[in-house]
């Protein structure tokens, strides 16, 4: 049978032999020409376009015009990519023509013209493993729509439905989609006006597909196959379908949804529906927490997409951040200005203030009470030599003890730590974790054991006063083994042997 339109076109349909309408009433005529626009897709549209402005005009001053280099190149990259898909488009679719499918180009070339398209695209018919989708796009001036075969035989039963997904690709080249994109990239993944603006264009376009077909019902069952599949959409209760939405209305599926670039299935047919019987479509709720949290999702295409780019950029942040905040401690840079690497600096500062076997509590409180006495005082090196610091005005002289003596007594110290090197690498290299203690043999210099595997000790008297300050073992771990570092932060280096100066 045939199908008449109110413009006085025909399209070829088979209506006849469709499925009964499942309760979702028919349309009495196509929604009007100038009613196709989603009412939100202007104003997010210029409000978009105004932020870009502003982030292009900006980019280009800070970057002294540089920014459009790459903006060209990109163009060239972009050039190269989508002619691939161009040129595999072409040898390998199906073109619909007068001559190739000529129903398929009868539709089409009728839905181009209730959608008043001057210049009709080239149309392909494409086998794309039973992906049920259409698209379009543009290459170098040229728009393309691009029909999937699963499309047109799931719609065997009601092929008035086909003209649903011409209408709908058409809609984004009727309303310059494909063209603003590159102009709105620097601002269409901000959070929530994004994918707003790209659910508004979905709306939109699905208004344009039900203009081109001749029912409600024909448009509800080209969205019942994306929902159902190619056999089953026969089966469904639409209005049934449409109810469904009101689930939206919870946390979960209003945060995914306000991060997608496409409405959920259940309230494009609700509002093609409303659309089609004139009325104004009224969306179910959201959940005020998924508004909240949305706010710090920028759109990546996907919500999840936007929550790994969002943590990313957290860590980002910390990899700036931590470095600063850990040299804000004590002895950190004097850490690093020995030279040390990353991984031996990973260690607990908190030696300051441990206490040692070989020697009195009251000895090993210097560097919170001695030290401090020395900054007190404002000279150079003065502080209680018992490390009490009591009184601050209690100046006593200091003691520069012998530095030759001192690298002497130390390099002989490294060498009554190798068999406690050894035991730590030994565990390090079988267990991959550090020892929390280790058995020292007897005979041995009595020793701290620190977080990481490092070594803590302490120097003859010949120190000075530079004696209640330790000396460190430090291992790091190389893919060849483990190599040991040796490094004090606080005495200075002519009383250090060589390989402990830095």
């Amino acid at each position: 049978m045939e199908a008449v339109l109110p413009e006085g076109g025909v399209i070829p349909a088979s209506s006849a032999d469709a499925p009964a309408p499942n309760s979702v009433t028919q349309s009495a005529a196509p929604i009007a020409l100038d009613a196709l626009v989603y009412p939100k897709e202007k104003p997010l549209f210029a409000i978009l376009a105004v932020i870009a402005a502003l982030l292009w005009l900006t980019l280009i001053v800070l970057t002294k015009g540089l920014a459009l280099l790459f903006v060209l190149m990109f163009f060239i990259a972009y050039l190269f990519g989508h002619s691939a898909f161009i040129s595999y488009l072409k040898g390998t679719a199906v073109e619909i023509t007068a001559d190739q499918f000529p129903e398929l180009h009868a539709r089409f070339l009728e839905s181009c013209k209730r959608l008043e398209i001057k210049t009709p695209p080239r149309a392909y018919l494409f086998a794309a493993d039973g992906m049920l989708n259409a698209l379009a796009t543009r290459f170098l001036r040229r728009n393309y729509v691009v029909l999937f075969s699963s499309i047109v035989d799931a719609l065997k039963q009601d092929p008035d439905g086909i003209n649903f997904y011409m209408g709908h690709e058409l809609g984004h080249i009727r309303r310059g989609h494909l063209g603003s994109g590159p102009f709105l990239v620097l601002s269409s993944w901000l959070p929530l006006l994004g994918p707003a603006y790209a659910r508004a264009c979905k709306y939109s376009c699905d208004l344009h597909g039900l203009r081109c077909t001749n029912s409600l019902e024909s448009a509800s069952r080209a969205v019942a196959v994306l929902a159902a599949g190619s056999e089953q959409w026969r089966n469904m209760n639409l209005d049934a379908y449409i109810r469904q939405s009101e689930e939206s209305r919870g946390f979960w599926m209003s945060f995914h949804e306000l991060g997608a670039s496409y409405p959920w299935l259940t309230k494009r047919m609700g509002h093609l529906k409303a659309r089609a019987e004139g009325k104004p479509y009224v969306a179910p709720g959201r959940s005020v927490l998924a508004w909240c949290l949305s706010l710090l999702m920028p759109r990546t295409g996907n919500p999840l997409g936007a929550m790994i780019f969002f943590f990313m950029i957290l860590g980002v942040v910390a990899a700036l951040l931590l470095p600063k905040m850990s040299g804000m401690t004590d002895k950190l840079p004097g850490l690093l200005g020995g030279g040390l690497s990353q991984d031996s600096s990973q260690w607990d500062q908190s030696y300051s203030d441990q206490s040692y076997t070989d020697q009195s509590a009251a000895d090993q409180s210097y560097a919170d009470q001695g030290g401090a006495n020395a900054d007190a005082q404002g000279t150079t090196g003065v502080f209680a030599e018992d490390g009490s610091g009591a009184d601050s005005s209690a100046e006593v002289a200091f003691d520069a003890g012998n530095p030759q003596q001192s690298a002497a007594d130390i390099a002989a110290q490294l060498g009554g730590f190798k068999p406690i090197q050894e035991l730590i690498t030994t565990h390090y290299q079988t267990t991959q974790a550090w020892p929390e203690s280790v058995d020292v043999p007897e005979g041995l210099p009595v020793i701290q054991l620190y977080e990481q595997g490092i070594i803590g000790f302490t120097g003859s008297d010949a120190l000075g006063s530079f004696q209640g300050y330790e000396i460190y073992l430090i291992p790091e771990v190389h893919e060849a083994g483990i190599e040991w570092v040796c490094h004090s932060p606080d005495i200075p280096n002519e009383y250090l042997p060589e390989q402990c100066q830095g």
